[in-house]
């Protein structure tokens, strides 16, 4: 999973947070989905195994995630405004690669 926009409860430490999640077969909130905001069911992206691009806008209450290309969440949520962004892997086997 990916933290987005967290509040953090104390210095050093992201507190609550939006979290996208890229666990395939999560059975609530699949790839691209914002845990406890959105969901994509019953739709799915089919990238398991594969190296997925996510681009993700965060601009206050409107949140958008785009996996490789195909917007999967475009929503507002007005719970987390603003925050730092912080990620988080889900799995040992998770990897990431950063670009700017």
């Amino acid at each position: 999973m990916k933290r987005l926009r967290a509040a953090p409860a104390n210095p050093g430490s992201l507190g609550s947070c939006d979290e996208i999640n890229i666990s395939d077969p999560h059975a609530t909130t699949p790839t691209g989905g914002i845990v406890g905001v959105h969901s994509p069911l019953p739709y799915r992206v089919e990238r398991a195994g594969k190296w997925s691009r996510f681009d993700v806008l965060a601009d206050g209450p409107h949140m958008v995630v785009k996996v490789s290309g195909e917007t999967v969440t475009d929503v507002r949520d007005e719970k987390l405004r603003e925050g730092a962004i912080g990620l988080q892997a889900g799995g040992p086997r998770d990897q990431a690669r950063y670009a700017s």
